[in-house]
């Protein structure tokens, strides 16, 4: 029993001191050219050019511009050419006015017919204009769309970038703490040699060193973790490596009023439901058109020649021109008419109930992330004295270690108050960027960054 209790304390051991290896070889190779830098700008235009939900997005802004035509609301006319060929063969039995009778079995006839046909509506109550107006409507709510998904998309971006970035500072920060317990190892095994500590002390600094070095090998997953999520994003294989460039301490300040009067004037699911509440109109005013007469101009040029065995003709052919007017005045059709404008007109309510509930939402979303934003700021002020103060107590309680006037009990906790204080102002700084980039995305500026960045 004894026996297998010192192999598990000598494997424990061993796996430790590997631990502690592949970390700091591990953080070697993020040292290294392996690690591609990455700027934010890069990163954007990577991601919007390979990002599929935005191709798709595209495509259906595209077709929404497709549709504005004056041919699709109905301006223009409609030209058709018509041809057809009939045979028969009957038996005929024919009596004449003058007394004279014919009958001819198995008679054949042909007939040859071609035309040009042309229809124009030339009237009908004004609805093409109102549908003209609609299409153009309609356009606008799909770039709009467009626009909220782009900008989705850059924020996502943003965000994945800036974690990388958030993890690979944490990381610094707890390689800086192994670089401490790595150096009080160092000290408290020179007192043991000489006598002037008990073996407990550098025990207990080995733990702590294999700690520290535990919770660096966790970083490290986070770092790769975050990696991965953004190569996602940017449509990259996985095994990329980045290194973001651009840091997250340049925050920007924002006034709340101007900010949230940019909110209210560009935000992007704003205008979106604005410009589909316009577009509700249309629908009521095509339907009334539709209690108009219709006028429609018609004409067409046509050939015909018909070849008979029996009959008073045996051929006939002509050819010319025909038009005329042709108005059509609705009486009486079920009174579809009323039922689907009573349907417009609700569809017309909920649009603009809509745009009040998104407005809502839009605004109450501004105010809770202004409000983070602005705790955010106040933390990052308080976790940099906080920093200053931990980093001057750290080197104090240092100095007295090796001195021998403090116990390892005040150092550590000296190392692990730096260590929260730093970690707790890179948590500020990231809350903080992130919610600028959200307040940027929510004003609709997010897409004038994009521009900057590049």
């Amino acid at each position: 029993m004894k026996m297998k209790k010192v192999t598990l304390i000598i494997i424990l051991s061993v796996l430790v001191g590997l631990s502690g290896m592949m970390a700091q070889e591990r953080y070697a190779i993020i040292d290294s050219t392996d690690f591609e830098e990455l700027s934010l700008g890069e990163a954007v235009r990577i991601g919007l050019e390979n990002n599929y939900n935005l191709k798709i997005e595209d495509n259906f802004r595209e077709i929404a511009s497709n549709n504005v035509t004056l041919g699709n609301a109905g301006f223009l006319p409609t030209v058709d050419g018509n041809a057809s060929m009939r045979w028969s063969n009957e038996d005929v039995e024919q009596q004449f006015v003058s007394g004279d009778s014919q009958t001819r079995d198995g008679a054949r006839s042909n007939t040859v017919d071609a035309s040009i046909d042309a229809e124009w509506i030339v009237f009908d109550g004004l609805g093409m204009f109102k549908r003209y107006e609609q299409l153009q409507q309609q356009e606008m709510t799909a770039t709009y769309s467009w626009k909220n998904s782009v900008e989705s998309t850059l924020y996502q971006i943003a965000e994945s970038y800036y974690n990388l970035r958030y993890s690979a500072e944490q990381l610094r920060v707890l390689k800086e703490t192994m670089e401490i317990s790595r150096a009080r190892i160092r000290i408290a095994s020179d007192k043991y040699d000489v006598g002037k500590t008990s073996k407990t002390e550098l025990l207990t600094a080995q733990t702590d060193y294999n700690a520290d070095s535990s919770a660096y090998i966790n970083q490290l997953n986070q770092l790769q973790q975050a990696t991965i999520n953004l190569n996602l994003l940017l449509g990259q294989d996985s095994e990329r490596q980045y290194y973001a460039s651009d840091s997250i301490n340049a925050i920007s300040l924002y006034s709340y009023e101007n900010l949230k009067e940019e909110v209210l004037k560009n935000n992007s699911l704003l205008k979106q439901a604005e410009s589909n509440k316009i577009g509700t109109t249309y629908n009521v005013e095509i339907v009334r058109s539709e209690r108009f007469p219709r006028v429609t101009a018609f004409g067409s040029y046509g050939y015909s020649r018909l070849e008979s065995q029996a009959g008073f003709l045996l051929s006939n052919q002509s050819t010319g021109f025909n038009y005329g007017l042709r108005a059509t005045i609705p009486i009486f059709n079920g009174l579809n008419i009323n039922r689907r404008e009573q349907n417009a007109k609700i569809e017309k309510d909920n649009a603009e109930l809509s745009y009040e509930q998104v407005r809502l939402e839009v605004i109450a979303e501004f105010e809770r992330t202004y409000s983070s934003y602005q705790r955010a700021l106040g933390l990052i002020e308080l976790e940099m004295d906080n920093t200053s103060i931990a980093k001057e107590n750290i080197e104090i309680a240092f100095d007295r270690y090796k001195l021998g006037r403090s116990t390892f009990l005040e150092l550590r906790e000296a190392q692990k108050n730096a260590e929260d204080a730093k970690l707790r102002l890179l948590d500020a700084a990231f809350a903080a960027k992130i919610l600028e980039i959200q307040l940027k995305r929510l004003s609709g500026n997010i897409l004038e960054e994009r521009e900057r960045i590049n």
